[in-house]
């Protein structure tokens, strides 16, 4: 069966924490981890850089000790699966949505624009293959509420040990 997962990362760089801080959360990512068991992911870099990305690791580039809690979503069908999957390599190359960040933040109206962050990005997915993780538009969530969904488990934890870079 074709699986699709969610990974939840407690990200330790500065601009992780500060997510962390202002959610009052203990995560400040998400990604998908499809059936190759690559990484697709809004990314965002630097200043006001980034974009969606597939990455071959869960912590491509992360820092190290970088926790990641793996959910499964419950109930999903193999179709939904690959709708999420193809949704998310659609999106590849897209920008990093740093004003959706800041909008966020600021709790002002989302204005969806083709650029994604990453909880938004996984949300829109799961709702493309009508299986919305939560009862909001995506541009609304925000990392911990994707590991609050009561559709996803969470099946394991890695952390990194060093960087893979």
């Amino acid at each position: 069966m074709t699986m699709i997962y969610v990974a939840c990362y407690k990200g330790k760089s500065l601009m992780s924490r500060a997510i962390m801080w202002l959610n009052w959360d203990i995560y400040s990512h998400v990604s998908l981890i499809t059936e190759r068991g690559t990484v697709i992911e809004a990314w965002g870099e630097g200043f006001f850089k980034g974009q969606v990305r597939e990455v071959p690791f869960i912590l491509s580039q992360h820092k190290p000790n970088t926790g990641v809690d793996i959910f499964e979503p419950i109930g999903i069908e193999e179709w939904q699966c690959a709708i999420v999957e193809t949704m998310a390599r659609s999106q590849v190359g897209k920008p990093y949505d740093w004003r959706g960040v800041f909008r966020f933040l600021s709790r002002s109206t989302p204005h969806p624009d083709g650029a994604w962050f990453c909880s938004e990005l996984v949300a829109a997915c799961f709702a493309a293959a009508k299986f919305p993780l939560l009862n909001r538009v995506p541009q609304k969530i925000f990392p911990g509420l994707v590991a609050a969904s009561t559709r996803l488990r969470k099946v394991s934890t890695q952390t990194q040990e060093q960087d893979r870079g």
